[in-house]
């Protein structure tokens, strides 16, 4: 007899807090009467329910008399029953419950491993609880591989795909219009342009166009010479002779001429810098004196 009347006495109780939250209305936990009146309509909520926070409201019919309701917290917040306001989860969190770090879904790039967001990096993408390699070119996807977000270096994207740009070509917007190049071309307009061996770009040094290597040089750049004609070796910016039983080398350093070599080459470029000055003062000489009569007529 006991017993039954236990379970009446729950059911009863079940049955009234059952109404109780009908009557306060979504996500109210506990209401009330203000000012002891007992009109349905002018119930206020004193306590909300999980995930939802108290917030008060403006009644349309010009009543004085306080009146709040629960909203819900917005997804990445949370709150605890009772709460008038709603905290922030963990950034990688879409939802979560009772804490901050206990995440029930996660936002886009992440997957919930327990109640913990993990997030895939940068060049990977989610399927299931694992994350997989985008496809190469792609520095970020979504879904699949080849769904690109954006593109690594020296790629462009179009309609989700990234695109090999141009040659010699590191920042592109299209097949055609280049912004960077890599280090040994420069941009002309919208192309990068290489210099012909023998020459470097002389971008570093303040000249925007192609520099003459130093006497010999093959190849080089504004600090080194890498490759020389054949019977030189590359030391710094300039080419060094061989030794004269010698049609290729990599040093003559055990040889006592090979200082000598140094020197001597210097001299060379010296000389053809001399004979260009030489050349520019014998031009400027003779179109003076082709000019000379006709300004004195003048």
């Amino acid at each position: 007899m006991s017993g039954c009347l236990v379970v009446l006495i729950i059911t009863l109780l079940s049955v009234s807090l059952h109404g109780q939250q009908q009557q306060c209305g979504i996500g109210c936990n506990l209401c009330s009467y203000p000012y002891g009146s007992q009109n349905s309509a002018s119930l206020t909520c004193t306590q909300c329910m999980m995930n939802y926070y108290l917030a008060p409201v403006t009644q349309s019919t010009g009543s004085n008399s306080p009146f709040n309701m629960c909203l819900p917290c917005l997804n990445s917040t949370f709150s605890l029953q009772g709460s008038t306001t709603c905290t922030p989860c963990q950034s990688l969190c879409l939802t979560c419950n009772y804490s901050a770090s206990s995440c029930q879904s996660c936002i886009d790039g992440a997957y919930l491993n327990g109640t913990t967001c993990i997030a895939c990096p940068n060049g990977t993408y989610i399927e299931g609880n694992t994350c997989l390699p985008c496809a190469s070119s792609c520095r970020k996807c979504s879904i699949i591989a080849s769904n690109c977000l954006s593109c690594n270096d020296g790629y462009y994207a179009y309609q989700s795909l990234c695109f090999a740009c141009p040659t010699y070509c590191t920042v592109c917007k299209d097949s055609t219009s280049c912004s960077s190049c890599v280090s040994a071309a420069y941009l002309n307009g919208t192309n990068c342009v290489t210099c012909p061996n023998g020459t470097f770009f002389g971008g570093n040094i303040g000249v925007n166009s192609c520099v003459v290597c130093s006497l010999d040089c093959k190849t080089c750049n504004s600090t080194n010479c890498f490759s020389c004609l054949d019977g030189y070796y590359p030391r710094g910016l300039y080419c060094i002779p061989c030794q004269s039983t010698c049609t290729s080398c990599n040093s003559t350093a055990s040889s006592p001429n090979s200082l000598r070599s140094l020197f001597t080459n210097l001299f060379k470029l010296h000389q053809r810098y001399l004979l260009y000055l030489s050349l520019l003062f014998l031009c400027k000489w003779t179109l003076m004196s082709a000019l000379s009569p006709l300004l004195q007529i003048l």
